[in-house]
């Protein structure tokens, strides 16, 4: 699509179109646009299950932990994720084909990156035949990036609740405190590039860890808000953490921001 030329007025038709978009802030806030992340077996995925009409692409191939006998509620489905193809599919499906599902994740976004970069350097060495299929360039990270954020962009416009999940990595950075001094921060583990671009486009980022109960058992929580961590709720609704956190929970917190389309079934 070639960019509108700034010395010439568009149509009344085109102008009335633009006119439809605009809309009140609530009118925006439909849908949860949320970031899960942690270390691995942390109950990020154990989370996905509590949401019953969803659609998970399992990147990591983890998704068989849903099962019937510890979600009898789950009625989603899971996409095995095998090539780039499949995203790009099922994006068009839930555009375009009617279908039962109220929300969709990716799991995890961490995967779908290397995944994408593995596609870009294929088609590299398709090309160029004398260049490594395990050495990855500057421009080949910047590629596999602009994949990433593309079709990020294209499921956040999908009309449905969106899930990214992503594995967790150490970074320095500075302290909030004092803006100076290098500190260590748990982020999700993605280029800095879609860390940020997507980070800033949820309304939730939630931290999964394991906390061990009076009893000595351990229990899946998930933070809101944590030193160290990006967690963050940017309408303030949600506790600071989520003692087994399930979709039921978040979305009673939500209910005055999402309003209608708050269903936990």
């Amino acid at each position: 699509m070639a960019l509108a030329n700034p010395q010439v007025i568009p149509s009344p038709e085109v102008l009335k179109e633009a006119m439809a978009k605009a809309e009140s802030p609530e009118q925006a806030s439909k849908y949860l646009e949320m970031v899960v992340y942690g270390k691995p077996k942390r109950g990020k995925t154990h989370f996905l299950g509590t949401i019953p009409n969803i659609l998970i692409l399992d990147f990591d191939h983890g998704a068989n932990i849903i099962t019937r006998k510890k979600f009898p509620d789950f009625r989603g489905r899971r996409v095995p994720v095998s090539s780039w193809d499949d995203v790009a599919n099922w994006y068009w499906i839930l555009k375009t084909q009617k279908h039962p599902f109220e929300a969709v994740a990716w799991d995890t976004s961490t995967i779908a990156l290397e995944m994408a970069l593995q596609q870009v350097l294929a088609e590299k060495v398709q090309r160029r035949p004398d260049r490594s299929a395990y050495k990855a360039e500057m421009d080949d990270f910047g590629r596999a990036a602009r994949i990433m954020r593309t079709w990020i962009t294209n499921y956040r416009s999908l009309p449905m609740h969106k899930i990214w999940v992503a594995h967790e990595r150490v970074d320095e950075m500075p302290d909030e405190a004092t803006g100076t001094t290098e500190v260590e921060w748990y982020v999700p583990d993605l280029q800095a590039s879609v860390r940020s671009y997507l980070l800033g486009l949820v309304s939730l980022i939630g931290y999964s860890y394991v906390a061990r109960t009076k009893a000595g058992k351990l229990s899946y929580r998930m933070a809101f808000e944590r030193p160290g961590t990006l967690a963050a709720d940017r309408y303030g609704v949600m506790p600071r953490a989520l003692a087994n956190p399930t979709w039921g929970k978040i979305l009673e917190a939500y209910k005055e921001v999402l309003g209608e389309n708050v269903t936990s079934e």
